[in-house]
């Protein structure tokens, strides 16, 4: 193992626990100490030293608003608002729901399960996809118009059920 001395603190190290810097051995709290002096001196030669102060700030600037909430500049604005509008000092926003779209019920007695097992029969007994898919809508239509016909001829709830399940039934024999 070869050791040699830091020529600053005169400390012995390995070779590969040493720095070389303008052949000069250091330490690695000396070369750290080194760097800092080095840093110091080049931007004051330079003149550098407010135009990376500028820069710090910039860069400082761009984090903050980089992770700061969208929302929270408009929130300062109206609370700014409020301070110059005392009258409004109660003031409540107005908050908007969604703007969804309402899904049409079908009404019919068929779940989502119950027509692709009718789509895949449909297709084994020789249809191609599209005929099948129009043959189930086609049911769905059928027991949503027999569900209205039932409804103006007064008939009850219990009745109507009854009356699509016997439609389902025979469905499945086909």
């Amino acid at each position: 193992m070869l050791t040699l001395n830091c020529s600053v603190c005169k400390k012995e190290g390995r070779r590969r626990n040493l720095r070389k810097v303008k052949n000069k051995l250091f330490c690695k709290s000396c070369y750290h100490k080194h760097l800092r002096e080095h840093r110091k001196e080049t931007i004051e030669v330079m003149g550098i030293k407010e135009e990376l102060k500028d820069l710090k700030n910039k860069y400082a600037k761009e984090l903050r608003l980089k992770h700061r909430n969208p929302n929270t500049r408009n929130y300062i604005r109206k609370s700014e608002k409020m301070q110059q509008n005392p009258s409004k000092a109660f003031y409540e926003p107005f908050i908007q729901s969604p703007k969804t779209k309402k899904k049409p019920k079908s009404n019919s007695f068929i779940t989502l399960e119950e027509r692709r097992v009718l789509l895949r029969i449909i297709m084994k007994n020789g249809a191609c996809f599209e005929e099948a898919r129009e043959r189930v809508s086609e049911i769905v239509k059928e027991q949503a118009r027999v569900r209205e016909i039932m409804k103006e001829q007064g008939k009850s709830e219990e009745q109507i059920k009854v009356k699509q399940k016997e439609m389902l039934e025979e469905l499945w024999k086909m």
